[in-house]
């Protein structure tokens, strides 16, 4: 008796990436049904764009698993910081060498893009994205990205995961200063680390290189949510800045939005969530 061969992978018949700023998720549609695969972030904002083409190659390849491409497949890229033909275009040449498709099969635009279509298709709507980073997005009748915000870390993304983390940090420092630690500030040095710092401690640990200020994100909506003053004034600041940016977005548009989508990991927070709805809601009567 002859034992039958194993069939081969089917072919992909498209291939899409969310490569947002804490990781990349990866759907692979094939005669089958759609896999989902996870890597670790190629951010654009915080790495050169050889490396991101490196490791988001990588990815794709791996995320294949042996599967040819169909003769119509599309391969279709959402990543942070490819906002701008500048990023966008040499990314695409870049995956489309690395990957065997032809021109017009890779198509690559912004993290934020994706989401607003996937969130409203072809409704007008603002999408509020508030996770590692921030920014608020909508799309024009002639289908270009509109934006107000998502400038990135190093000029502020407010309510966002990096946002909160530095707040607290500044509330840490000016407990230390008044030698009176609050319940927020004790909670926010044993997440950095550290036991009875000082103030160049914290400045030390801060700027050492390795420190991500939106790991002390949930530090502070945990705090929010066991009703702590402190923390809940942290949180109410920063939401209340992206809905300001919201509201500069809806008032640009023409038509108005219908709606308003708010999407990203600290939205999965009730506390947050909550506390972000109120200020849309203010920001955006109706």
């Amino acid at each position: 008796m002859r034992l039958s061969e194993p069939s081969p992978p089917r072919p992909c018949l498209a291939l899409g990436a969310d490569a947002g700023g804490s990781k990349v998720r990866i759907l692979l549609r094939d005669a089958e049904g759609i896999h989902t695969r996870e890597w670790p972030s190629a951010n654009l904002r915080r790495i050169p764009l050889p490396e991101a083409v490196d490791l988001l190659a990588a990815a794709l390849q791996q995320s294949l698993q042996g599967r040819t491409w169909a003769p119509d497949a599309v391969c279709c890229i959402g990543a942070a910081g490819a906002g701008t033909a500048a990023v966008a275009d040499p990314l695409r040449t870049g995956l489309q060498e690395r990957l065997g498709l032809r021109s017009g099969q890779m198509i690559v635009t912004s993290d934020a893009h994706i989401a607003h279509r996937a969130v409203f298709g072809a409704r007008p709507g603002v999408l509020v994205i508030a996770g590692t980073g921030s920014g608020c997005y909508a799309v024009d009748p002639q289908g270009s990205l509109l934006r107000s915000g998502g400038w990135g870390p190093g000029l502020g993304d407010p309510g966002s995961g990096t946002a909160l983390g530095k707040s607290a940090i500044k509330a840490v420092l000016s407990a230390l200063e008044a030698g009176s630690l609050t319940p927020l500030a004790e909670d926010v040095m044993s997440a950095m680390g550290l036991v009875h710092p000082t103030v160049p401690d914290v400045l030390d640990r801060f700027y050492g290189g390795d420190f991500a200020p939106a790991d002390l994100a949930p530090v502070v909506l945990d705090r929010a949510e066991a009703e702590d003053p402190e923390a809940i004034d942290l949180a109410r600041a920063q939401v209340q800045a992206l809905a300001a940016q919201a509201h500069r977005l809806a008032t640009s548009m023409s038509p108005g939005p219908e709606s308003v989508a708010i999407v990203g990991g600290l939205t999965d927070r009730p506390s947050y969530a909550r506390l972000l709805s109120e200020a849309l809601t203010r920001q955006l009567s109706g």
